[in-house]
């Protein structure tokens, strides 16, 4: 096989790699896959799926590396993570920024805004465990959803800087723990409808369309209806790591007493095979005026419209609603018009007639033109 070529086993998937420059392969070397059967002219009879980028897209998401300092080889592994992240949204599976260690048989991932404190937790984790814990990845493991509802953490090349991480290692997701910064150490459990758009904004991929953000919505109400999640309030310290530790073997120990059976429990994995048949998404302007490339995403009672790759462009990637801003878009969804829109929300929510419903939903309507998130006839653009 020439180096221009390559298969990586992804999560339990095969991918097939095309590069343009043969020095990425490099990159790959502890990940690559030889359970490929290959034709005569060194193609793959069966990947999984297969991922080429161009020149211009590596020029398109230069944001990702230092550019001007790193060489193509670099800066085409680095937007291969992005094609990646992307891709395996459709096969069920997502890179997620965060630190995975292996503890007590669970993966437990640390995850944060970058230059929270994540690398620092991780090192005081590996000091205090020693060498009772090992780091699956120090930067973008990979979360793999499995039909029978658990959820999974492997290793994948982007290790971070520090190359933390040990390819081939992975375990069931145990817990995931947000970081923030603050004056005191503190850890709490939080309820999964409070972990939504934190965790949402931490998946390492930049939608293509609609149907890749419904994906990545599935995944993650998989993840919030099976794992537990904490917040960790920290001085950076190792205090802070050990109050961690001591939670997460309190929690452990109660788990034994009082295991949970997920044998029953309905997942949407078939709703993202759905996806995956799928790979156009919604890009057609809506009715209404509404920008094309916005969905309207609910999780845990949790509502909020989130944007794909072209509609960033002028449009916030998310942006929470309450559900009554929730019913509101659906209707304008249809198409309705003000009058229609104020006499269903008076139906639905029982509103008493002495209530100004036109002013509030001109407002709404308003928030959404300043946000882009509806258009003017001038506005729309070739889909």
């Amino acid at each position: 096989m020439d180096d221009s070529n390559c298969f990586m086993n992804c999560g339990d998937i095969l991918i097939h790699y095309s590069l343009i420059d043969p020095k990425t392969r490099r990159f790959f070397d502890k990940y690559l896959s030889e359970d490929a059967e290959l034709l005569s002219d060194g193609t793959a009879l069966s990947p999984d799926c297969e991922i080429r980028i161009t020149p211009a897209f590596i020029e398109e998401n230069r944001w990702l590396v230092n550019a001007d300092e790193q060489d193509l080889s670099f800066r085409e592994f680095q937007s291969l993570m992005l094609a990646t992240g992307n891709e395996l949204l459709y096969h069920h599976r997502a890179l997620f920024h965060g630190a995975a260690l292996l503890w007590k048989g669970r993966a437990w991932i640390l995850t944060a805004p970058s230059g929270t404190g994540k690398t620092t937790q991780l090192r005081h984790w590996k000091r205090l465990l020693k060498r009772e814990a090992k780091v699956i990845n120090g930067d973008k493991p990979l979360l793999v959803c499995r039909e029978d509802g658990t959820v999974w953490v492997y290793s994948s090349p982007w290790r971070g800087k520090e190359r933390y991480g040990i390819p081939g290692l992975r375990a069931p997701l145990g817990g995931i723990l947000l970081l923030k910064q603050g004056e005191e150490n503190h850890i709490r459990r939080i309820d999964p409808g409070e972990a939504v758009l934190p965790l949402f904004t931490e998946f390492v991929s930049f939608p293509e369309d609609t149907g890749q953000i419904q994906c990545q919505a599935q995944i993650l109400e998989q993840v919030l209806g099976t794992i537990p999640v904490w917040e960790l309030t920290n001085l950076g310290d190792e205090k802070s790591a050990q109050i961690t530790l001591e939670t997460l073997q309190h929690f452990l120990e109660a788990e034994t007493e009082d295991r949970i059976d997920l044998s029953s429990a309905n997942f949407p994995v078939e709703g993202v095979k759905d996806c995956s048949r799928s790979r156009t998404g919604d890009r057609e302007p809506k009715k209404g005026m509404l920008c094309p490339g916005i969905i309207l995403i609910e999780i845990h009672g949790v509502y909020f419209l989130a944007a794909d790759k072209e509609a960033r462009k002028t449009c916030p990637y998310i942006r929470e609603v309450n559900e009554i801003g929730a019913f509101i878009w659906k209707l304008l969804e249809r198409g309705s018009e003000i009058p229609e829109i104020i006499l269903q929300l008076r139906q639905e929510y029982d509103v008493p007639e002495d209530c100004d419903l036109e002013a509030e939903v001109e407002t709404f309507i308003r928030t959404l033109k300043e946000n882009h998130y509806m258009i003017n006839e001038s506005e729309r653009y070739e889909v």
